[in-house]
């Protein structure tokens, strides 16, 4: 298949974000056919730009254009948008460092727009020093705060607090950043492993210890007060640090002694990226961090593009999740619905979409007692923040049910602290592509699952 991409415009913007656009265009358009001939006409000066082999922009003439028009016998013309899929073009930093560190991938005019102000405030020598970056589920919060990581001065001594695990591909992201620390939140256990950087970047701040927090919010003020007095730290602070050789490390973790980090600024910044909705426990939501984050910061900055899942799944999911906010125009072949009448049949249907390349993930806290015939060895609700995957298998069962206002919710067990809902909605949110939810002995349920689906034209039903 080859594909002619002619972009039109009124005036001149300038060769070079000409020649921007059209490599974003060819980009977009590589996993349908490499054969991309990309042209954009300028209307006030008439002239016509090719993108050629190499990716470099030459001036060109309207024959051409024409000539390549007529190579074209047949033409698409209907459902366009079924050669695009969503898994394609999305990235996660944290699912694929590899492609993060060449890198292939772009932002978003919106990411673009927030990233150009954010390093804007960053790099100011100024008294701001908190700022936030709030987003729900799939906004690319995770891709913003990295990308803004990788566009700060190299010689400056840059930590990335992230939520979760340490994994092979977190070793991966910080090797692919210069002076840069990824430090887990497991990880972290002391408010000195935080001194002597110039910026600080977290993730899911909402989920973070109370102490974890204040150590955060801490180190601007004692990394300035260090930073006056002459060095980033003390040499006894960068003795009980270790290297960022890796000679020395804390758990399984480099950590960059004071020495070897570069004291660009004196007034190191932090950025805390957020979403309070992504809570699993009436502790963390009784805590109100988004008030505390928000407060706290000079600047606040809001992502609201949903980029990580497909329009359609994020519109089954918002309408599974609040009944009143119905979607149309979708006939979401992305999802799944089934029926279990049994323990029996739900361990047969899970067999089944595993065997069809799904991930299947549990609850991991709420079902530890008494449901741990849910349970996975592999995926939980925790080893998946951040993460997401094409295929997402997922069980409801008769805990959940929709309150009197259409709000998915849950019942729960004696003094349980877990929100239910929580966790299934931190659990559906990671799926890109594809999603199958086997409703398990809960009729009620399944008739508005099936409502949602039926309503807007099917989604596939399997019993």
């Amino acid at each position: 298949m080859d594909i002619e991409d002619i972009e039109l415009k009124s005036e001149d913007v300038g060769e070079e974000r000409i020649k921007q656009q059209l490599v974003r265009n060819r980009y977009y358009l590589s996993p349908v056919t490499t054969n991309v001939i990309s042209y954009t006409y300028i209307l006030n000066t008439n002239t016509v730009y090719r993108l050629d082999d190499n990716n470099r922009l030459i001036q060109s003439e309207f024959v051409s254009v024409v000539a390549d028009m007529k190579r074209f016998k047949k033409c698409m013309k209907n459902n366009i948008e079924s050669l695009f899929k969503a898994k394609d073009y999305l990235i996660s930093p944290v699912n694929s460092p590899e492609r993060f560190a060449r890198p292939q991938y772009f932002l978003t005019n919106q990411q673009e727009a927030m990233s150009r102000k954010l390093l804007s405030g960053l790099l100011k020598d100024d008294d701001k020093r908190y700022y936030s970056v709030k987003g729900e589920a799939g906004t690319g919060k995770t891709l913003l705060l990295y990308d803004t990581v990788r566009k700060l001065p190299v010689d400056a001594g840059k930590c990335v607090i992230h939520f979760g695990r340490r994994t092979p591909n977190i070793d991966i992201l910080e090797k692919a950043i210069p002076s840069t620390d990824i430090i887990t939140s497991r990880d972290l256990t002391d408010g000195a492993m935080l001194k002597g950087y110039d910026y600080i970047l977290v993730d899911e701040t909402q989920r973070l210890h109370d102490d974890q927090f204040e150590w955060i919010v801490d180190s601007a003020c004692s990394n300035n007060e260090a930073g006056s007095s002459g060095g980033v730290g003390s040499d006894n602070e960068a003795g009980s640090l270790g290297s960022l050789s890796g000679s020395n490390k804390v758990g399984s973790m480099n950590v960059a002694s004071d020495d070897s980090r570069s004291s660009v600024r004196n007034t190191p910044k932090v950025v805390m990226f957020y979403d309070c909705e992504q809570v699993l426990s009436r502790h963390e939501q009784q805590r109100a961090m988004d008030k505390r984050i928000e407060e706290l910061a000079d600047e606040n900055y809001f992502l609201s593009d949903r980029i990580r899942t497909n329009p359609e799944l994020s519109a089954f999911i918002r309408n599974m999740f609040d009944l009143n906010k119905r979607a149309r125009g979708y006939k979401y072949d992305c999802v799944t619905i089934c029926y279990a009448n049994s323990i029996n049949e739900f361990k047969r249907l899970k067999a089944y979409y595993k065997a069809k390349q799904y991930i299947y993930i549990d609850y991991e806290k709420s079902y530890r007692n008494v449901n741990n015939r849910y349970k996975s060895r592999k995926f939980n609700t925790y080893k998946v923040i951040g993460k997401e995957f094409d295929k997402v298998l997922t069980v409801i069962d008769s805990k959940f049910k929709y309150n009197e206002y259409g709000e998915l919710c849950a019942d729960y067990d004696g003094d349980n602290d877990d929100i239910l809902e929580k966790y299934f909605y931190q659990v559906v949110t990671r799926a890109r592509d594809q999603l199958c939810i086997i409703v398990l002995n809960n009729e009620d349920i399944f008739r508005r699952l099936l409502d949602i689906c039926v309503n807007t034209e099917q989604c596939r039903i399997e019993d």
